[in-house]
């Protein structure tokens, strides 16, 4: 378990942080919580591992309506080739204030992050 420490007024302190972690296809395999209809990502370069975890959940008959994925630099080509083989297309791309300011100075947007809106694919 990581143990964190740290210095106030001449006092040191210690701490411990527990970690909890599951997928999300687990968790609806025990029924812990009813099929989510939207789904949102951004857990700062982690994304795909946790698509990877959704498996059942994006392929099942009950398709989410839709996901919302960060998507950073690093692993655009990944994300968008792992929701296209599960059967998700993306609609919307948003910015933040940050990337649209970039976007406004000329800077490829391809070089970061930014958030993609997917929806399954018909038929």
């Amino acid at each position: 378990m990581p143990q964190l420490s740290s210095q106030s007024g001449g006092t040191a302190t210690n701490a411990s942080e527990l970690k909890f972690s599951a997928s999300l296809d687990s968790l609806m395999g025990v029924e812990a919580f009813p099929p989510p209809d939207h789904v949102k990502i951004d857990v700062d370069g982690n994304e795909l591992l946790i698509l990877q975890g959704m498996h059942d959940i994006l392929t099942n008959g009950r398709r989410l309506k839709s996901i919302q994925v960060e998507i950073n630099p690093n692993q655009r080509s990944d994300i968008m080739a792992f929701m296209d083989t599960h059967g998700y297309k993306p609609v919307k791309e948003h910015h933040t204030r940050k990337g649209a300011e970039l976007r406004s100075a000329g800077e490829d947007p391809e070089h970061h992050a930014y958030n993609v809106v997917f929806k399954a694919k018909a038929g």
